[in-house]
């Protein structure tokens, strides 16, 4: 019988609605947990952040814009790697299968605020996030969603628009101080968002959204990379 592996990554991600707030883990050890649970049902074979640089790291294309990963060659049975653009880069983890790839991003925190740094969330990304919902709450700790769904394409631009402005006063600021000593100023774009995802009534609908993702995702792309 011919494998889905979409139906096996839907059930994957949709068991860590299981596992409870990882209060005890941080940064790599959460990354490492959901791995393993999405693994294991989908059988894949586990590629380290050093393996892939050594011998697979010019397969393919990310596109920064979308999230979209594209190889040069197939991969089956499916692959999945740690952190394969480095631990500073999107995405947390990948799973490769034929020549396409789904990127995905892990956040948590102790509340139900995601803090995103300086990253914008990417159209065609899955972020799995693990937070602390309210006592009373009937939410588990655990949800998904893409980042289409996160952010509009209108704030998308203006986030950007004022990273750039930012940037250009820096520059003007830094240029004046040149000349004054060794003093300059690092401009770093900290992105934040109010939403109570864990609680958010469009959770579901979020959930949901990435089922129909995964369930419609073409895992073989007709033009090679």
């Amino acid at each position: 019988m011919k494998r889905n592996i979409s139906i096996d990554l839907i059930r994957g991600i949709e068991s860590l609605h299981g596992i409870g707030k990882l209060e005890s883990m941080h940064g790599d050890s959460i990354d490492k947990t959901i791995m393993m649970i999405i693994s294991k049902n989908i059988s894949s074979q586990l590629i380290s952040t050093t393996d892939w640089k050594t011998n697979y790291k010019n397969m393919g294309t990310f596109c920064e814009g979308t999230g979209d990963y594209y190889t040069k060659f197939d991969f089956d049975p499916p692959c999945m790697i740690n952190k394969p653009r480095g631990s500073q880069n999107t995405p947390d983890f990948m799973i490769l299968y034929k020549n396409r790839g789904i990127c995905f991003e892990s956040k948590s925190t102790k509340a139900q605020h995601i803090v995103w740094n300086s990253g914008i969330p990417k159209p065609n990304i899955i972020y799995i996030f693990n937070g602390n919902p309210p006592k009373n709450a009937q939410y588990t700790s655990t949800t998904f969603f893409m980042g289409k769904d996160m952010v509009s394409k209108q704030e998308v631009e203006l986030l950007k628009l004022c990273r750039k402005t930012m940037e250009l006063s820096v520059e003007s600021y830094n240029l004046q101080l040149k000349p004054l000593g060794l003093w300059n100023v690092y401009p770093r774009p900290m992105y934040g968002c109010s939403d109570a995802i864990l609680t958010n009534t469009l959770r579901i609908s979020r959930e949901r959204s990435v089922v129909k993702y995964i369930h419609e995702f073409n895992w073989e792309f007709e033009e090679r990379v």
